[in-house]
């Protein structure tokens, strides 16, 4: 596989010669969710484990040249993720786990977190959209890996990946 090592940002769509070398099969469902550069389709991709799902979601964040969020099942799936994003394209990206935080908060790309957590600040987010709102949000209570989620979730995001969706049992996510 050819990794790309570019940096996010408002560049134009990369040529397809700097793209990961994906199988057809992957590269039928990148396009099935984005069939031309910046239209992006909702869409559920059904693969094989380790037929490269996270290949597919890392191609569309790739694509999608903007702010991510990842969800995953558990901590390892993050810690996985995560480290095939940093290493192998490049992104700069930012873990929450549980409590633990890691990575650049303020120049991440993608945000890679569990679904325990996302049910946590959304259970909180109007405290949080409050904060926001009144610029007091560096003074917050909360934590500042909440934070950096809780501002995802409330300003639009180029793309938000489900991994392993189905596992997801929280009231929030039904």
């Amino acid at each position: 596989r050819a990794a790309h090592a570019g940096a996010l940002g408002p560049a134009p769509y990369a040529p397809a010669a700097t793209a990961p070398a994906l199988y057809d099969y992957q590269l039928e469902c990148v396009r099935a969710c984005n069939p031309e550069p910046g239209v992006f389709r909702s869409g559920t991709v059904h693969m094989e484990c380790g037929t490269g799902k996270t290949w597919v979601a890392s191609e569309l964040i790739r694509r999608s040249r903007g702010q991510c969020v990842v969800v995953a099942q558990h901590a390892v799936s993050v810690t996985q993720f995560v480290a095939h994003l940093r290493t192998t394209l490049g992104f700069l990206t930012a873990s929450l786990q549980d409590e633990e935080v890691s990575g650049d908060l303020d120049a991440c790309d993608v945000v890679v977190t569990t679904y325990a957590r996302i049910a946590r600040v959304v259970g909180t987010i109007d405290e949080h959209r409050e904060c926001i709102s009144q610029g007091a949000y560096a003074r917050s209570s909360h934590s500042p890996g909440d934070r950096l989620l809780a501002r995802r979730l409330c300003e639009p995001v180029a793309l938000l990946v489900l991994d392993e969706v189905h596992t997801a049992v929280a009231e929030k996510f039904q």
